[in-house]
C-alpha cells in the first residue's frame, strides 16, 4: 500500500500496489476535456507500473470521486474504491464509483 499525491508517482512504486490519494493532483479547474485527459493519462501510468488497485478519499480535495478518474479506471479494469473522510464517528458512503470495483476491493482486503 502507498499514498501519494505525486502527479506521477511512477518512479516510486514497484507495481503491485495499492494506491491511495486525495486527487490533489488532479484538477477540476482545467474544464471537462483536460480533466478526462488528465486522468486517463494518470490511470494508464498506474496500469503500466503495475499498480493493482486504487484508493481515492473524498472530503480533502474533491467532494465525490470525479467521474472522468471512475471512466477512466473502468475503461483499463483497474479497481478502484473511494474512501470518505470520518467525521465525529459518522461515515458519509463514497459517490462515484462503481460497486462491483469497491466491494471487489473491500472483500480482498488484509489485515495489516
Amino acid at each position: 500500500m502507498q499514498a501519494s499525491e505525486l502527479a506521477d508517482p511512477r518512479p516510486y512504486l514497484d507495481g503491485g500496489e495499492l494506491l491511495l490519494s486525495v486527487g490533489m493532483w488532479l484538477d477540476p479547474a482545467v474544464g471537462a476535456a483536460a480533466l478526462n485527459e488528465q486522468a486517463a493519462a494518470s490511470v494508464w501510468g498506474l496500469v503500466e507500473v503495475g499498480v493493482v488497485g486504487f484508493g481515492f478519499g473524498v472530503g480533502v480535495q474533491h467532494a465525490d470521486v470525479p467521474s472522468a478518474l471512475v471512466t477512466a479506471a473502468d475503461s483499463v479494469g483497474l479497481d478502484a474504491a473511494g474512501t470518505a473522510q470520518h467525521s465525529a464517528g459518522r461515515r458519509r458512503p463514497p459517490r462515484g464509483l462503481a460497486g462491483h470495483r469497491a466491494g471487489h476491493l473491500r472483500g480482498s482486503r488484509t489485515r495489516l
